[in-house]
């Protein structure tokens, strides 16, 4: 029988001090330390624990991952498909992929009759573990420090990443947007939803989910582009100064330099702003980088050149539920929550099509915040992190082909895009 072990065998504490931080660490270390180690996962989680492992001093042998043949060397470490491990004995595994993938992991590591020393889990401590990487200030490299974490803790009912939608509006028309932004500007004036949504909507939606959950770890205010909201300053104020948010990201894509007093309210310390650079099409990035810089505002730039996921048109795939278990665990978008028009959704995706007018969810995708009393929706968004799928995953191509990031409509292409869809 495979045994996975706990990396830290108690309960976390609340509140992770500098003194605390640096005692959770100390136990990784002590755990793992004259170890061969090899991490099970080459996306964000394996990358951190990568970092992680390698500054104390641990010995990282390599990465394992089913898409091993897409993935570049992890800080100079091969990266193996799972057969890499076939008899292999007397090393130590981390797993640090997805918790939905945790039986796929085990069928993998029995059908190459892989016999380790020790199997540990790195997914049930890892939001623990990157506080305290943050608290001690370890220098970790940009993308690692701020990456979201996606996992529930053990403790309460926790929303590591939510993202509020406050404005449908934006400066881009980009072809593959994961939100399918675009579609609203080739939906004639009149019948789209193309619209800043008022802060009282907004506020009391993120309140309510606030008093149903012990937890949100990041709150990502997003659009659209939301530097285009009139009110964005009174809804960060707003949202900031909530003990249950511990951060509040705002994104935008370059394009749009803030109101002074958006800026002004920008410095808090839960505050930074992510800043997506699309090359040429991004014209205020060094305005940008000037204005935060001179005003100590936490911010980081991050670059798009990698592409994004092409997920397709809305479309039914006509997947069997396999086939559909399979595109929500390899999402991550399954990992992120989603604020949009007072409801909340499992996928950007879903929450556009939805406000589009293209799909009505159900209720295992959908939840109309408000119309719930705290008890009831905490019990609803508990539900959101138990799915192996949503019906929606039928209308998406899922994680496979990469095209160009950010790549542009063009007018008559949004002609033809209005005769597509019959407007």
């Amino acid at each position: 029988m495979i045994v996975v072990k706990k990396l830290i065998d108690h309960d976390i504490e609340a509140e992770i001090s500098c003194e605390y931080a640096q005692s959770l660490l100390g136990e990784v270390k002590s755990c793992l330390f004259g170890k061969d180690v090899i991490i099970w996962g080459g996306a964000g989680t394996g990358k951190f624990y990568g970092e992680l492992l390698l500054s104390l001093g641990i010995t990282v042998h390599c990465f394992i991952d089913r898409n091993a043949d897409s993935i570049d060397p992890i800080f100079g470490l091969p990266v193996y498909t799972p057969d890499i491990l076939r008899n292999k004995e007397n090393c130590t595994l981390l797993i640090a992929a997805s918790r939905k993938s945790f039986n796929e992991i085990i069928n993998d590591i029995e059908a190459n009759n892989f016999n380790p020393a020790d199997i540990f889990d790195g997914c049930m401590h890892f939001h623990a573990l990157q506080e305290s990487v943050r608290t001690m200030r370890i220098n970790y490299s940009a993308e690692l420090a701020d990456m979201k974490p996606f996992r529930q803790l053990e403790r309460g009912l926790t929303i590591q990443h939510l993202e509020l939608v406050v404005t449908t509006l934006c400066t881009l028309r980009c072809k593959h947007c994961a939100h399918m932004n675009s579609h609203y500007y080739f939906i004639p004036e009149g019948k789209c939803k193309l619209r800043h949504f008022p802060v009282d909507d907004l506020v009391s939606t993120v309140e309510k989910i606030l008093q149903s959950v012990d937890v949100v770890n990041e709150l990502s205010i997003v659009g659209g582009e939301p530097f285009l909201h009139p009110d964005l300053a009174d809804i960060i104020h707003k949202l900031q100064k909530h003990n249950k948010v511990r951060r509040v990201e705002i994104a935008t894509n370059g394009t749009v330099c803030p109101k002074q007093e958006v800026v002004k309210v920008l410095k808090g310390e839960k505050l930074y702003v992510t800043v997506s650079d699309y090359g040429k099409i991004s014209t205020e990035i060094s305005r940008l980088s000037d204005i935060f810089a001179s005003r100590d505002i936490k911010y980081r730039i991050q670059a798009q050149g990698y592409g994004w996921d092409d997920l397709g048109d809305h479309c039914f795939r006509n997947r069997s539920e396999a086939e559909l278990n399979v595109t929500y665990s390899s999402c991550l978008d399954n990992r992120y929550k989603i604020i949009l028009d007072k409801k909340m959704y499992d996928c950007h995706r879903v929450a556009n099509a939805s406000n589009l007018g293209y799909y009505s969810p159900d209720d295992s995708e959908c939840i109309d915040v408000l119309s719930f009393t705290s008890t009831e929706l905490r019990k609803k968004i508990s539900a959101l992190y138990q799915l192996d799928h949503i019906p929606y995953c039928n209308y998406c191509n899922g994680k496979g082909r990469i095209v160009v990031a950010a790549e542009q409509y063009s007018l008559t292409e949004l002609k033809c895009l209005r005769a597509k869809y019959g407007y």
